[in-house]
């Protein structure tokens, strides 16, 4: 089982980000402004809903991954522990996702379009797992070591790394400081927008 799969991540945000994309495009957003809506209450629901679903979709994947392997290979006497991981490893998956959904985020409201959106979305994701994949394995994280803290690395690291609290909090803390780095910006950016 391949956890938090390239391909599923792409797929997901193929999806997230067109139907958000598609709410500029159908003035969905502008309707919303227009009726007396806030634009603080229209963005943060928008993130809230569209975050939730983001995170669902990606963890429905490794969670019935780990339930159809359990049942096939038997639970142990460590059933306790495999839960407790199973559990860390969701939350900082949804932690981390988000951060690297955040960007995506930003770009649909710098765009304001689905083509331009998804497709600097799509580069940017894939460029990320390509970085992991390639360069990895030839020291180049060793070399440039901020590129241990990309959030889709950082996954990894708590799925197969015995990771001690510290290293823990510091992947938490920099996965809670890119998702509102990103969010803050796409709220300014949505708040001086001249919706037409």
């Amino acid at each position: 089982m391949v956890y938090d799969s390239t391909v599923i991540v792409i797929l997901v945000t193929i999806i997230i980000t067109s139907i958000m994309g598609a709410e500029f495009k159908n003035r969905t957003v502008n309707n919303d402004v227009y009726i007396g809506n806030s634009r603080s209450s229209i963005f943060w629901s928008k993130i809230i809903v569209y975050m939730f679903a983001y995170n669902l979709m990606i963890l429905v994947y490794p969670i019935a991954g780990c339930i159809r392997m359990g049942l096939s290979l038997g639970y142990d006497l460590n059933l306790y522990l495999n839960i407790v991981h199973i559990v860390k490893i969701a939350f900082f998956s949804i932690i981390l996702n988000s951060a690297m959904y955040s960007v995506c985020v930003f770009f649909i409201f710098v765009f304001k379009d689905i083509a331009r959106s998804l497709s600097l979305s799509i580069v940017y994701i894939f460029s990320f797992a390509l970085l992991i994949a390639y360069g990895k394995p030839m020291g180049l994280f060793d070399k440039i070591f901020i590129l241990n803290y990309i959030p889709i690395q950082q996954i990894r690291d708590i799925l197969y790394a015995d990771m001690n609290g510290f290293n823990e909090i510091i992947s938490f803390v920099s996965g809670i400081m890119l998702l509102f780095f990103f969010l803050l910006l796409s709220k300014i950016i949505f708040r001086r927008q001249d919706l037409k």
